[in-house]
């Protein structure tokens, strides 16, 4: 069962983006700081002092280099499990304010870093899934030229032409667009309309793509190509007829289909030999 559904993408697309951005800023900040210690801090050689009990807090005491000795902890850690009293330990302080100090490990420096990036990558992929980018057509294409094959048709099959709801910045509603072994069922708004309506079509932006295989006889391999998204139905004349792909002989991936109904449009010139080849 494949499914398809849309329920305010633009505007979850900015609710997502304005979560994500205390993380992405946080992220940020929080990475500056750890390099600015790396790089801008004075580094001085410290003492384990003490180790709290179950998880692991360090205190570290260090010198200033000016005969003043101050101390600095850790956060708690089992990857300090290893680290005992006595132990020399680098620390970097801020010369102007020595008592803003860190610990050199590897989760001093960069566990907040970390803790906020990841949310914020999460949400941010999200939010550009929902924008469209995701959405719009990522099917390799030929411009021009390519070698061609007969290709078995398979079936139409109906998708929600994305790019064109978001093109259009069309407020589409919440709906759903299941397909069974029956056909498909739409749900928009809570109501069962039909998916097969050219108004309910055009009102959603549904879109037909014709979907045909060839065999490689090389190999043998299987290959499935996909038709641009059609406004109206097209299988009547589709159907039983062999639709010529020309492909990218190196790369079967990229092709362009050729459409009996738009063969004169698309046709190449004959003086197009580009990826010209036997299959």
């Amino acid at each position: 069962m494949k499914k398809s559904g849309i329920s305010s993408h633009r505007g979850n697309t900015i609710i997502l983006a304005l979560i994500a951005l205390p993380f992405v800023c946080g992220a940020l900040y929080m990475t500056y700081r750890s390099l600015w210690f790396q790089f801008a801090a004075v580094r001085a050689e410290g003492t384990v002092i003490e180790i709290s009990d179950g998880t692991p807090t360090l205190t570290v005491e260090f010198s200033t280099g000016k005969g003043e000795m101050l101390r600095t902890k850790s956060v708690g850690s089992d990857l300090y499990g290893g680290i005992s009293r006595g132990d020399r330990l680098a620390v970097f302080f801020d010369p102007k304010n020595p008592v803003d100090a860190r610990i050199n490990l590897f989760v001093e420096n960069w566990l907040l870093p970390l803790i906020t990036m990841i949310p914020a990558a999460i949400l941010l992929l999200v939010a550009w899934g929902l924008s469209g980018n995701a959405f719009s057509s990522t099917r390799p294409r030929l411009k021009s030229g390519g070698t061609p094959v007969q290709a078995e048709f398979a079936r139409v099959r109906i998708e929600v032409d994305m790019q064109r709801i978001f093109k259009e910045s069309r407020n589409v509603g919440s709906f759903s667009l299941d397909e069974r072994d029956e056909g498909y069922v739409l749900i928009h708004n809570g109501v069962a309309r039909d998916p097969l309506d050219p108004a309910v079509q055009r009102e959603l932006c549904l879109t037909h793509v014709i979907q045909a295989t060839w065999t490689d006889p090389k190999n043998g391999r299987l290959h499935l190509f996909e038709s641009e998204p059609l406004t109206s139905n097209p299988e009547s004349q589709v159907k039983g007829r062999a639709i010529t792909v020309y492909i990218d002989p190196k790369r079967p991936h990229r092709y362009r289909m050729e459409l009996p109904f738009q063969q004169k449009e698309h046709a190449p010139d004959k003086g197009d030999q580009g990826f010209r080849g036997n299959v």
